[in-house]
């Protein structure tokens, strides 16, 4: 994937593109970066106060930090339908999840973000499909 990513970027001519798989506590990133992105890795973090932390001393002042992440099942309308059908099949009721706990729903807590503006997005996907014969 990450080799993708870097030879669309040289095609694209945009040399100023770096792309990685480190360890986002201790990876090291020199200071002044003008931008900081993960798609669905900051719900994996183990510690993330220390890996927002570590990230943000990356950023120039005025730097942005963006990330995609899963938010709740509960707001995920395909995530519940699912849990509801099997739920109500099976005749069981799951024990409350921790919300703590490394998965797709996790995101840093308030205390992580303490000196960030986390603005939530809900973004509609659309799957097109085509068959050619």
């Amino acid at each position: 994937m990450l080799d993708v990513a870097q030879a669309r970027a040289e095609a694209a001519r945009l040399p100023q593109l770096a792309f990685s798989e480190a360890d986002a506590s201790a990876v090291d990133l020199p200071p002044g970066r003008d931008l900081l992105f993960s798609r669905f890795g900051v719900m994996f973090f183990g510690a993330p106060v220390a890996a927002l932390a570590h990230l943000r001393r990356a950023l120039r002042t005025g730097g942005r930090a963006a990330f995609v992440c899963w938010r709740t099942p509960r707001d995920n309308p395909w995530a519940m339908a699912p849990l509801v059908a099997a739920r109500a099949a099976l005749g069981v009721t799951p024990v409350r999840s921790d919300p703590h706990a490394r998965g797709r729903s996790r995101l840093p807590t308030t205390r992580a973000c303490a000196r960030c503006s986390p603005t939530p997005v809900s973004a509609r996907s659309r799957c097109t499909a085509s068959t050619r014969r």
